[in-house]
């Protein structure tokens, strides 16, 4: 009924497209699975993410939850939601 996505690159991968391209792969990958959802969660205050997210014609949900993020903290992180019919 629906699949979650999201990505993790390195510092130097940054700018690059590669989150772009990526998010791409996997919406045409869930299209052709019959899929007809996807989500993913991003960090609030990271910008870039939610540019690519955007891109990719993905809606931000109404609702933040929080997770740990092991690479920036220990403490909980505001997360926003997004998600996107795909194929339909």
């Amino acid at each position: 009924e629906r699949a979650s996505t999201g990505y993790v690159l390195a510092r130097d991968a940054w700018g690059k497209g590669y989150a772009t391209e990526c998010l791409r792969a996997m919406l045409d990958l869930a299209a052709r699975a019959g899929v007809p959802l996807v989500t993913a969660e991003c960090h609030a205050a990271h910008a870039a993410s939610r540019r690519v997210l955007d891109k990719c014609g993905f809606q931000q949900e109404p609702t933040t939850r929080q997770m740990v993020f092991p690479n920036l903290s220990v403490d909980p992180q505001d997360v926003l939601l997004f998600s996107r019919r795909v194929g339909f």
